[in-house]
């Protein structure tokens, strides 16, 4: 028997390992902090599993980490442009105040 036929590529390895790192991540935090938290966390590890290809790591390291800075971008523009409670339920007792 011949074991190297049965190997799997470098790519699906990669890929499922990218799949279960996600999902942990999004089970800890929405178990931690909430959905929230963990939809913000899921968008950085998005990003950089995107740029990481099955190569060496010191080969990887500067397409990774471009992409965890922009996911952190736009985690923070996520977060930044949510709408607060305040504002809203505000909003609503002035146009309920408006009606009497």
């Amino acid at each position: 028997m011949n074991v190297a036929r049965y190997r799997l590529p470098a790519h699906v390895i990669n890929g499922v390992s990218v799949a279960l790192g996600i999902g942990v991540i999004q089970a800890l935090l929405h178990a931690a902090a909430g959905p929230r938290a963990a939809a913000l966390a899921m968008t950085g590890a998005i990003y950089c599993s995107l740029a990481d290809l099955p190569v060496r790591p010191e080969r990887n390291w500067r397409r990774v980490g471009a992409a965890a800075l922009m996911g952190l971008a736009a985690a923070t523009l996520m977060l930044l442009l949510k709408p607060t409670r305040t504002s809203s339920a505000s909003a609503s007792r002035r146009s309920s105040s408006s009606r009497r």
